[in-house]
């Protein structure tokens, strides 16, 4: 009976530890199905495109990793700025996802998401499909790269159609800082968003 029992104190902790990556998992999707409901939600409810786009301002900024997405599309040029062009950066940079994305999702028409599977993708990263269907169109697929962070489960990165949106805004930064520096990158932020 001892060894039973202490038997089951030692596997208990290995069964756990094999159970936990599907529990893991669920949490990616289930974070990416909350906040694809919202997005939909405010998008269906609201009449007015300036009041959706104003309400999806606040739920991309609490949804996004904005912070990581900025170091990312600055790639080994953020170690080159002044505190003060960091700063500037960071303000032109958030500005500028959250106006323009907010905008975009303001102004759509979609029918339902449906939420695929979450896959880990390294070591705290997962990949979260969703299928969005606008009425009169082909469903478009998603790709939502989430991470795991200290404030909890955050979009790093959207790809649609095999191509990442942040690997695409790195490489156009990088071009524009070769052409003009970072301060003509952050004069073109600015100059994007009102």
């Amino acid at each position: 009976m001892l060894r039973r029992q202490v038997f089951g104190l030692l596997a208990a902790p290995m069964i756990l530890s094999f159970a936990r990556p599907a529990f893991a998992q669920e949490e990616p999707r289930a974070f990416v199905e909350g906040l694809s409901r919202e997005v939909l939600g405010t998008i269906q409810s609201d009449p007015s495109v300036q009041s959706r786009a104003a309400k999806l301002a606040d739920v991309l900024r609490r949804g996004l990793d904005i912070d990581g997405m900025a170091k990312f599309t600055l790639g080994r040029h953020a170690r080159t700025l002044s505190p003060d062009q960091v700063k500037a950066f960071d303000l032109a940079f958030e500005r500028n996802v959250v106006e323009t994305y907010s905008d975009l999702l303001a102004r759509q028409t979609v029918a339902d998401v449906t939420i695929g599977q979450a896959e880990k993708k390294g070591e705290r990263d997962y990949l979260v499909e969703s299928t969005v269907a606008k009425p009169g169109a082909p469903a478009a697929v998603y790709g939502w790269r989430v991470r795991d962070t200290d404030a909890g489960m955050k979009v790093v990165d959207v790809v649609v159609g095999g191509v990442s949106m942040l690997v695409t805004k790195r490489q156009e930064f990088a071009s524009v800082i070769q052409r003009e520096g970072i301060d003509g990158l952050i004069r073109r932020l600015q100059q994007q968003t009102g």
